[in-house]
């Protein structure tokens, strides 16, 4: 009478796995779909951080070119003549586009200076707006 007590062995370990604790597929299924979505949200949110930050960075150093090129103008013992004027200029290992306009004012010793940096054409990411920094002064003539 061996055969029943086999039988009855695989009866009872079959059972045993059914009754055994854990979770199932459509639990795993589930959980991974949840951290699916969370995961990408986050990528998300970390990509924007990303994205925010060089362009803060890229406008704190066009901020720091638009005063120097004022500045250069303002310390120059001549003069500066009316007009537009543009330049590249590199900065931190960057090269910026830097468009000078200077104007009469209405008064004879005074001049209107206003400096615009912009990222130059294909050396860094370029931005929704091409204005990066905007700087105006006067230069008076005593």
């Amino acid at each position: 009478m061996k055969i029943p007590d086999i039988f009855h062995f695989f009866q009872s370990q079959h059972h045993k796995r059914i009754n055994s604790s854990g979770f199932t597929l459509l639990e795993v299924m589930i959980a991974l779909a949840v951290f699916a979505v969370a995961s990408a949200a986050l990528i998300t949110a970390t990509g924007q951080n990303v994205r925010q930050s060089a362009y803060l960075e890229n406008r704190t150093l066009a901020a720091q070119v638009a005063r120097n090129a004022m500045e250069e103008v303002l310390s120059q013992p001549q003069w500066p003549s009316t007009g537009v004027s543009s330049e590249e200029v590199s900065m931190a290992g960057r090269k910026w586009e830097v468009l000078r306009e200077v104007e009469a004012t209405d008064s004879p010793h005074l001049r209107r200076i206003e400096i615009t940096v912009s990222a130059s054409e294909g050396h860094f990411m370029r931005f929704d707006s091409p204005r990066l920094a905007h700087l105006v002064g006067f230069k008076g003539e005593f």
